[in-house]
């Protein structure tokens, strides 16, 4: 059987068999560019991670004046109450407003109970009592 030329392996015709054109440099740059599958994803973990509040120091005054709305409270008052929460640790701290009816003063726990919520007295920035009294507010759990 006789072969032709085509059929030995030579420089010439590996050449011709796996013959490329040269890459221009500004598309093979682009091979070296790191790969990301997920684009924008960064930047939605960084919109999506909380930087914790700073928590306020109350002076002297703030403090009298909150003690004294807090003696001024009873259970059935409809109220506002922005706190210090912190869940798991320290550094995930904010603070949260919560409003409805108060169910609950523990001085021996130094708790405040507004609607299902227990919040700590040390923790209270800030209290306000709404008008409509006893009235509670409907889409209160309790009503």
């Amino acid at each position: 059987m006789a072969s032709s030329g085509e059929d030995r392996v030579t420089w010439e015709n590996y050449e011709k068999k796996n013959h490329r054109p040269h890459m221009d440099r500004s598309c093979r740059a682009k091979i070296f560019l790191p790969f990301n599958a997920l684009e924008g994803l960064y930047e939605v973990l960084g919109q999506k991670e909380e930087k914790p509040d700073r928590r306020i120091e109350l002076s002297e005054d703030a403090a009298q004046l909150l003690n004294e709305q807090l003696t001024d409270l009873k259970t059935g008052d409809f109220v506002s109450v922005t706190y210090y929460d912190v869940t798991g640790s320290a550094a995930s701290g904010r603070y949260l407003t919560v409003s409805g009816v108060l169910s609950g003063i523990s001085y021996e726990l130094k708790t405040l109970r507004v609607r299902s919520t227990v919040i700590p007295i040390p923790d209270i920035c800030r209290i306000e009592k709404r008008p409509g009294g006893d009235m509670p507010c409907p889409d209160d759990p309790l009503f």
